[in-house]
């Protein structure tokens, strides 16, 4: 009888890479293999803590993360911060393109999912929680519109509002979220 199982050639790697890069690449690759084989719908990447001195040099900039969300509103600080801030969106964009060129049923993995990329400030530097941006990538199934970029007035919407209108969305229908104070008009 004959062994099915080849032993691998070469070495394996143990633990994690050295290289957070590198890390990353590996954490947005399994989360689209686990998408693939439909062995989750909910996927929670958190890339550092709020205070974490983390660096990433891939950016071009070696600084740490928290300390450049510091900037004191001067323009060269935050164009420091944006290079941070940019080597994580166009690491994102990799994995929303895989999904994009993953077939998934009548469509690809992400005309089914919902990415949400999101941040806990508006203004780091002030430690502003209005003005917060968000990132909403996929399809949800045909029932999400994108394609678009929607700006609220100032204090008026909460991020709770958003998330009970994007239960809506999957179909999951509740009077209200946290301090939720209603749905957000123009999401769906």
């Amino acid at each position: 009888m004959s062994n099915s199982v080849k032993e691998p050639s070469g070495e394996v790697p143990f633990g994690l890479p050295e290289s957070k890069h590198v890390h990353y690449g590996l954490m947005y690759d399994l989360m689209a293999l686990a998408f693939q084989g439909d062995i989750t719908r909910s996927i929670t990447l958190m890339l550092g803590r709020d205070l974490t001195g983390q660096s990433f040099p891939e950016s071009g900039f070696n600084g740490g993360w928290h300390g450049s969300s510091h900037h004191g509103d001067k323009p060269d600080n935050i164009a420091l911060y944006a290079k941070i801030n940019r080597y994580h969106v166009q690491n994102l964009a990799k994995f929303v393109e895989k999904l994009h060129n993953t077939p998934d049923g009548d469509g690809t993995i992400l005309d089914h999912v919902l990415i949400y990329k999101g941040t806990n400030m508006g203004n780091s530097h002030r430690h502003a929680h209005e003005k917060v941006p968000v990132e909403l990538i996929g399809g949800i199934d045909g029932t999400f519109k994108g394609n678009r970029h929607i700006v609220f007035p100032d204090n008026v919407q909460r991020c709770s509002n958003m998330l009970l209108s994007l239960l809506d969305l999957y179909g999951i229908h509740r009077d209200s979220l946290g301090d939720s104070t209603g749905r957000l008009p123009g999401l769906s």
